[in-house]
């Protein structure tokens, strides 16, 4: 099977081949040439061997598992690598010791630094913790600053904590209002905790100095060589402002860029009325899409989380009932379905895929609805191109709506990260019950109604890193693959290898609009594919998680390469 007669530029042998194409292999095939960037023949060894060149690029398997580059379909990795270059760093599990150790660190590192940005400290830290952070957490955290302004996350991303002199930054005082969708932490004696919930959160990081253009840059780079590395060829910034669009873009340029990447571009977080501004998102989309940048997506936050401490996510039907929040508490939607209707049709009749922000399954319904309106407002763009929008999280999606997906060519995108083991799903269940949480993230429903499916890390959202293996594992066990004692949660909705596998790379390209490109490796596609420890196909799921990614093939380039692998 042959595309082109020249010498090819890379040849791999000796492998196990899963090709993920809708058309199989002739069973002997186990060796890929590769020419200008594209697979150019797929064969057996014998003959493949035989077309090498003098300057030919070889790469012996050695029996070895292949298999498709992975796309993670929902991530904030330049985010998470400005953080991890330039913010004061620590675990989801820390301590308040393990954080005064972070900072003084940091502060021993970074002498001219005024503004620190830090995180991620637990969703539970501050009810382990109450004790120590006295007296108040804004005061404990005043007393290890060094006179700097201290601002540090939660491991969700919808939360902070913050210093005095980092409140009077950003503006927040004993008389600030809450915004609307949010909540500005206060003692019983209305004095400012630090502690800044959802849109106050969100208000606060707006009003922080920015990062620079060469730090941004530098985070994109930073990304790519950690995505490379656990097999990712695909990749989609599911918030990027203005900074991240022309770091991506400038990286591109510049030849650094080995993923596939689709840069949603933000829009206002929280309660919103108005509608958006197609202008600007039209700008940004000529300004900033390149080679291997398209920038021709928008995202939109339609709720918040399902966390007990917040319950922001809008539910069809009421959270478990707590003093905290009033009687029958649903959450609400942050953009009413008239506005959201209208911000669905404008943009698909400029051509934008939408992905939308929906934890709750109000916020699944409202979407698929804004979704019902675009299709109908917009007939004709089916003839030019039908957008496929996408659904984010469908943590909760009701029985009802399943169907709908298909029926309006709408994308369910997953975090599977997110339901690995009791410890991530505990304060969900302390707000949903365990009812809900058992059908939590319902994969099984929504792929026999024929959804199309791709998968996101949400990184460094809730999770510790952008590895995709474990997500992928936990398609199919449901657990959390790196504790062996962890029980499934809703094992009825588990699927196979081969469809947990086809998720992240076949709907995860067509998910990125790439599909005709990469996802499965065929003649005439790009040859984007990786070499990997085990066959993942083979091997029981419950080690599926701890995969090791041996070398990356981006476009019929070696972007990675395992030491001591090869």
């Amino acid at each position: 099977m042959s595309s082109s007669s020249s010498h090819p530029d890379l040849i791999l042998t000796n492998a196990r081949i899963t090709s993920m194409s809708s058309s199989p292999l002739p069973s002997n095939s186990d060796a890929i040439a590769v020419t200008h960037g594209r697979v150019s023949s797929i064969g057996p060894t014998s003959a493949i061997a035989t077309l090498a060149g003098p300057s030919t690029k070889r790469i012996d398997a050695r029996g070895r598992s292949v298999v498709p580059g992975l796309v993670d379909a929902h991530n904030h990795g330049v985010k998470a690598c400005l953080a991890r270059l330039y913010a004061c760093s620590f675990t989801f599990s820390a301590s308040p010791q393990d954080i005064e150790a972070a900072l003084e660190g940091f502060f021993e590192r970074n002498s001219g630094v005024e503004c620190v940005m830090g995180g991620r400290y637990g969703s539970e830290f501050f009810k382990t913790y109450a004790g120590q952070l006295l007296p108040t957490p804004r005061e404990w955290l005043d007393a290890r600053s060094r006179g700097r302004a201290v601002y540090l996350r939660e491991e969700s991303g919808h939360n902070g904590w913050a210093n005095s002199r980092a409140l009077e930054l950003v503006g927040i005082t004993r008389e600030s209002v809450d915004p609307k969708g949010g909540r500005i932490g206060r003692t019983d004696a209305g004095e400012l905790t630090g502690v800044l919930i959802e849109d106050a959160d969100v208000q606060a990081r707006l009003r922080w100095p920015d990062w620079t253009a060469a730090q941004y840059e530098d985070a994109v780079r930073e990304y790519v060589k950690v995505a490379n590395g656990f097999g990712i060829v695909g990749s989609t910034d599911a918030d990027a402002n203005e900074g991240i669009l022309k770091a991506l873009s400038e990286v591109d340029r510049e030849g650094g860029l080995s993923l596939h990447v689709v840069a949603a571009q933000t829009t206002p977080y929280g309660h919103r009325e108005e509608p958006l501004d197609y202008g600007l998102h039209e700008r940004w989309r000529e300004l900033y899409t390149s080679d291997h940048v398209d920038a021709s997506f928008v995202k939109i936050y339609l709720d918040g989380v399902a966390r007990d401490d917040s319950r922001t996510a809008f539910l069809l039907e009421q959270y478990l009932p707590d003093p905290r929040f009033p009687e029958s508490h649903r959450s609400h939607a942050h953009v009413p379905a008239e506005t959201l209707a209208r911000d669905y049709v404008e943009l698909d009749r400029r051509g934008f895929t939408v992905k939308t922000h929906c934890c709750g399954d109000g916020s699944v319904r409202a979407t698929l609805d804004a979704i019902q309106a675009a299709r109908e407002a917009n007939p004709a763009r089916s003839e030019i191109e039908l957008l496929r929008h996408e659904v984010a999280h469908c943590m909760l999606v009701s029985a009802s709506d399943i169907p709908r997906f298909r029926r309006l060519n709408a994308v369910a995108e997953l975090s599977p990260y997110l339901w690995s083991g009791e410890s991530c799903v505990s304060h969900r269940r302390a707000c949903l019950g365990s009812e809900r949480v058992e059908r939590w993230y319902p994969v099984k429903e929504l792929l026999d109604a024929g959804t199309e499916l791709a998968a996101g890390s949400d990184w460094p959202a809730a999770v510790a890193s952008v590895n995709p293996w474990p997500g992928l594992a936990s398609l199919v066990t449901r657990t959390d693959t790196s504790d062996p004692s962890s029980a499934p949660i809703g094992l009825d909705q588990a699927v196979s290898i081969e469809d947990a596998l086809r998720i992240f790379t076949v709907q995860g390209a067509r998910a990125i609009k790439r599909g005709k490109d990469t996802g499965s490796i065929e003649v005439g596609k790009s040859a984007d594919f990786v070499v990997l420890d085990r066959d993942v196909m083979e091997v029981d799921p419950r080690m599926v998680g701890a995969t090791k990614v041996d070398v990356t093939v981006f476009e019929g380039r070696i972007v990675y390469e395992r030491e001591g692998a090869n």
